[in-house]
């Protein structure tokens, strides 16, 4: 009895509760989880590298860490900083000083001094060396930092000669010895290719930046004298004092010439970023040979104005192409004339490459040098047949004249501002 009442005075055994059992699935719920997330995560990093023919550095082999490098074009990983040394001892510093008159509160006249910086590149190893011409073109006096091996030293420069269109001046200092850049094809470039631009901005010596070929066969109009077309786009961080200095390809070639930047901003817009512009290669070397020999640059002239096409154009004049360039002058005893080219004939090619974008028959003939032939597809209007032929012409490219030129600084052969005369044109059409 006495055991009994024992035995019932006991609490009862109970099991584990339900909180508890769902606690502890969770837990283990958890831990199995993440346990497996690592694993997969391992095991798929370990597959992606394997694919590339890498592998993790073991604890005890010896192996490098693994370093991911941007990739280039060409599939390899571009070597900044091989490239960069390349150039150290072929880019220079210019500084510049200009004694520019002021007139006085009392009708005199005082001198001020201005002085100005920018950068320049080794052309050859006696002391050529290239920039901008807004950068020494004109300068009183012209004195050039170089960096060799023991260090820097500075050099007077004598200015041999330059344009001011084309934005390009060569100078010369008295040294020997000197390591001078090389130039590469500025006409092999694509879009997207990896690029440095190297100078002194805001006289910040030496000063890398990377970018990519944005574009090519830009126009840019930066004033009365300075029209440039064909030039290189890109969003290597161009600055103030960046101006003369090179834009190189991932072989350390020289493949352009940083001039301009946009900045945007006009009436009170947004401002630009990372749209800078170069001179192609190609045309600077030509200049450069030119200025050495002459000390000018010839100008490729085949003596026509004309407008690019544009679709308003096309449908009102009803052309029978939708890209080129319609001819509005031809100069009297020019290479045009003399090639047969007419006022209102439309160029569609150009050495058998079609004309598309802005300024394309410019940038064709530009890229000539004087002497050379340059073939044109044309499209003209044959009013008794009431049709459009296509005829092909031959024209040698001359030495622009100097009335031509000037005219061209005056801005009267612009394309982008060239005066439209539909009813001068032998079309059966108008605006």
């Amino acid at each position: 009895m006495d055991a009994q009442h024992e035995f019932q005075a006991r609490s009862p055994r109970r099991g584990p509760s339900m909180a508890a059992v769902v606690f502890t699935a969770l837990l283990f719920g958890l831990v199995a989880g993440f346990g497996g997330t690592v694993l997969a995560f391992w095991a798929m990093q370990h597959n992606y590298l394997s694919q590339l023919g890498l592998t993790l550095p073991g604890g005890n082999s010896g192996e490098p860490a693994l370093v991911i490098s941007p990739p280039s074009g060409g599939g390899g990983h571009p070597d900044f900083v091989r490239v960069a040394d390349m150039l150290d001892e072929s880019v220079v510093f210019i500084n510049t000083t200009n004694e520019v008159p002021v007139p006085t509160w009392f009708g005199g006249v005082d001198t001020q001094v201005r002085k100005g910086m920018g950068t320049g590149i080794i052309v050859s190893a006696e002391g050529y060396i290239l920039t901008n011409y807004h950068v020494a073109g004109d300068a009183d006096r012209v004195a050039v930092t170089v960096m060799h091996q023991s260090g820097k030293k500075e050099y007077p420069a004598k200015i041999i000669g330059g344009d001011a269109q084309l934005d390009l001046a060569v100078l010369k200092i008295e040294a020997a010895g000197l390591r001078a850049a090389r130039f590469g094809d500025s006409d092999a470039l694509k879009p997207g290719e990896w690029v440095m631009a190297i100078g002194n901005p805001y006289g910040f010596e030496h000063t890398v930046s990377v970018g990519v070929v944005s574009a090519l066969g830009r126009y840019l109009d930066t004033g009365a004298a300075t029209r440039m077309r064909d030039l290189i786009q890109t969003d290597a961080a161009i600055n103030p004092g960046n101006s003369g200095g090179p834009l190189v390809n991932m072989r350390g070639e020289v493949i352009g010439i940083n001039t301009a930047v946009y900045v945007g901003g006009g009436g009170g817009g947004p401002q630009a970023n990372s749209i800078g512009f170069a001179i192609p290669s190609n045309r600077a070397k030509k200049a450069v040979e030119q200025i050495r020999k002459t000390g000018r640059v010839q100008y490729p002239y085949l003596g026509v104005g004309f407008i690019d096409i544009t679709e308003e154009m096309r449908r009102e004049l009803h052309l029978p192409v939708k890209q080129g360039a319609v001819v509005n002058k031809v100069y009297p005893g020019s290479p045009a004339e003399k090639a047969g080219i007419k006022q209102g004939d439309v160029v569609v090619k150009a050495d058998g490459k079609a004309l598309f974008g802005t300024d394309a028959l410019g940038s064709a003939i530009a890229k000539k040098s004087v002497g050379d032939t340059l073939s044109l597809e044309l499209r003209r209007w044959d009013e008794h047949a009431a049709q459009w032929d296509t005829k092909s012409v031959q024209a040698k490219i001359a030495d622009a004249p100097k009335a031509f030129l000037r005219s061209m600084q005056g801005g009267e052969e612009q394309p982008q501002e060239a005066q439209r005369q539909p009813r001068a044109l032998p079309f059966p059409f108008g605006f």
